[in-house]
């Protein structure tokens, strides 16, 4: 699959949620998404691994990107800073849903700094992770962008 997308410039929708990739094709995804400009809707759910990072920060090279899912994966801060890094190149970023993973206040915290620059994003899911609900209430009340419920 990696030696293929990079040919597909035209795609705009990669949806490989519940694919087990692993920690090496997850490093093969993140090179091939940079080739993929037209790329508007990236979902890794379920994708059996944390490792995303890499991932994250091929997002840079997609101008178009809007809709990124990252749930179910046990991503932690390293994951949700390098978002809060690329955030605001990707301009018309509209929901990233990082819904059950480890995101703790420390990576909650870097990406509700990181909306700041992101007038286009409307929602970060972040239900199911390792941050209280007393902070959680916290960060919601700074930016109601950041969604810590179910729903």
């Amino acid at each position: 699959m990696a030696l293929v997308l990079p040919s597909l410039t035209h795609i705009t929708v990669l949806d490989i949620a519940e694919n087990k990739i692993g920690e090496e094709g997850s490093v093969n995804l993140a090179k091939a998404v940079k080739c993929l400009k037209n790329l508007t809707k990236l979902q890794l759910t379920s994708v059996g691994t944390s490792e995303l990072c890499d991932v994250a920060a091929s997002l840079a090279h997609c101008p178009l990107i809007q809709d990124v899912g990252l749930g179910w994966n046990n991503c932690g801060d390293k994951v949700a800073e390098e978002l809060a890094r690329v955030m605001p190149l990707c301009q018309k970023l509209t929901r990233i849903d990082l819904e059950s993973n480890t995101v703790s206040v420390f990576g909650a915290e870097a990406l509700v700094r990181a909306l700041q620059s992101c007038p286009a994003l409307k929602l970060i899911r972040l239900w199911r992770n390792k941050v209280p609900i007393s902070v959680a209430n916290r960060l919601s009340q700074r930016d109601t962008r950041l969604n810590f419920s179910s729903t």
